[in-house]
């Protein structure tokens, strides 16, 4: 299956003759001046609610630090949660690099990127990526954590609980995969990768002659 990135022409056209390619961050979509389409204020963030589905007793230390420590707080004695309450965790993902593009060519989802007209497929997936992982390489250590689909959906998460351990932070999506159902025409898969330093990343722009023998204009198959 071939990807589609939706791109400005000057930009298309660096990719196709020189291998030029931006390469942005999860962090850096939060960015309101991006066009639209792109820029995503909550951006690597979820909710998890999670709701006791009937009352829970607990006298055991060690469980409810476990528990109360994801919530923020330490609590000592006897905890009684009545069924009903709700407990909200926040989590914010950490940064990685990400390169975003479509599973769909069609003028429908090219209209949900401002400013672009032009089109690249990318029609040997596992080359781009791995000559991409190179290139990014070449500018700072990475770690490719592969190509996943984005879920449109809303970003609090329901989880019920019978007991406190019960409650796991790791629970459903991953921050980095969630978008808003207002995106789901976009048909999104994302390359991620993550910093093998201590560096916090920030969008690169690199150049792989390899590259464009991956690649083909397609901007004149939109309709």
């Amino acid at each position: 299956m071939p990807l589609y990135k939706y791109l400005p022409r000057q930009y298309a056209d660096a990719l196709l003759v020189m291998g030029t390619i931006r390469v942005g961050t999860l962090f850096d979509f939060r960015k309101t001046e991006h066009a639209r389409g792109v820029a995503d204020s909550s951006e690597g963030t979820r909710t998890i609610l999670a709701l006791p589905d009937r009352e829970i007793i607990t006298e055991d230390q060690a469980e409810k630090d476990a528990f109360f420590g994801m919530m923020g707080a330490r609590v000592h004695g006897k905890i009684t949660v009545p069924r009903g309450v709700r407990f909200v965790h926040k989590q914010t993902s950490t940064d990685h690099f990400i390169f975003c593009a479509s599973t769909e060519l069609s003028s429908r989802v090219q209209a949900e990127f401002e400013a672009t007209d032009a089109c690249v497929e990318i029609n040997d997936i596992s080359g781009f990526l791995y000559e991409l992982t190179r290139a990014l390489n070449a500018v700072a250590p990475v770690r490719f954590d592969g190509i996943h689909e984005v879920q449109y959906t809303g970003r609090t998460q329901e989880q019920t609980l019978t007991r406190f351990q019960d409650f796991n932070p790791a629970h459903g999506l991953h921050p980095g995969l969630i978008k808003d159902p207002s995106f789901r025409r976009q048909k999104e898969l994302r390359a991620i990768w993550s910093p093998i330093s201590a560096m916090l990343p920030e969008p690169i722009i690199t150049s792989s002659r390899h590259l464009p023998q991956y690649c083909r204009d397609v901007s004149a198959g939109i309709a």
